[in-house]
């Protein structure tokens, strides 16, 4: 498989906490994820959902479901500035407000890649996964192209 036209379309990072609290300290602290600009894009649903949007760096983080999810969707070398600021300081804000870094039960880094190729499942599948039967039985589902 060449897979040299690959093409990373985002990434994301997930970090999943035993509670979010939608505090006062929360909002505030995320109206601040990234210094240098000083008015994102915030919509807020009072003890559900707290989303802040860097719309011109494509760069968005949202605080719902126990989870902080920061994603960036520029297409570019990951962890390239701001997405290490903007993932540091949200994944700070969330533990300040419910309790510590101690509470977080789970992360992920996460990578959406475009293949172009036929048989790009199959190159995840046998890339990624050693026993991808296995994984499908646990889960109940299977690794298939759309």
């Amino acid at each position: 498989m060449n897979i040299t036209q690959a093409r990373l379309n985002q990434y994301n990072i997930v970090v999943v906490f035993r509670e979010l609290r939608f505090t006062q300290v929360l909002s505030e602290l995320a109206r601040r994820l990234l210094p240098e600009h000083s008015s994102p894009l915030i919509t807020e649903i009072p003890n559900q959902l707290l989303s802040v949007v860097y719309p011109d760096r494509r760069i968005d983080c949202q605080f719902a479901n126990r989870r902080v999810l920061i994603s960036d969707k520029r297409g570019i070398t990951p962890g390239e500035h701001p997405f290490g600021t903007i993932a540091i300081n949200a994944i700070a804000a969330a533990a300040e407000s419910s309790g510590g870094h101690q509470g977080i039960i789970a992360y992920g880094y996460n990578y959406n890649i475009e293949l172009s190729e036929a048989g790009a499942t199959q190159y995840v599948n046998a890339r990624f996964f050693n026993d991808a039967t296995r994984i499908s039985q646990i889960y109940g589902g299977e690794l298939r192209n759309i």
